[in-house]
């Protein structure tokens, strides 16, 4: 028996994609109540990947009490949206903010911290707080903001 075209489908409209800071593997239950066993990738980097177009899984993981702490949505995205035009880098300089600093967009405090030590001076090991890597970038001339 085959599914039905339309459930199919619906299914798997938007691809998300989930992070963690370790190499991770969960069991998450669906919606039917039935378990599943999900193996996030490891990268180089130490950190974790895991994508899927899977509503069911999807919910499966944003139920999960380790939600948010462990691991974490960082991308979504949509087949039938149309393209954006990026930019070379996704954390780019977008403006200047009344402050005088340059404001420099991010998708989350990782990604500042991989800015900060990638574009000034400054060593990872300084970087270990939201307030450390918000005071290290205003010394340098500049402002994240989150975007979503």
């Amino acid at each position: 028996m085959s599914a039905h075209p339309f459930l199919f489908s619906r299914l798997f409209d938007m691809e998300k994609l989930y992070k963690s800071n370790t190499n991770l593997s969960i069991n998450i239950v669906l919606a039917s109540k039935a378990n599943m066993h999900v193996s996030f990738t490891p990268q180089s980097d130490g950190t974790s990947l895991y994508r899927t177009a899977n509503e069911d899984i999807q919910r499966g993981l944003e139920r999960h009490y380790k939600y948010g702490k462990m691991f974490k949505l960082i991308e979504t995205y949509d087949p039938d949206a149309e393209p954006e035009e990026e930019n070379a880098d996704e954390n780019t300089a977008s403006e200047e903010s009344e402050g005088g600093l340059t404001q420099i967009e991010v998708t989350d405090w990782d990604s500042a911290k991989d800015w900060l030590a990638e574009n000034t001076d400054v060593s990872r090991s300084q970087l270990r707080s939201q307030k450390a890597i918000i005071a290290t970038a205003a010394a340098n001339g500049y402002e994240f903001v989150l975007k979503d």
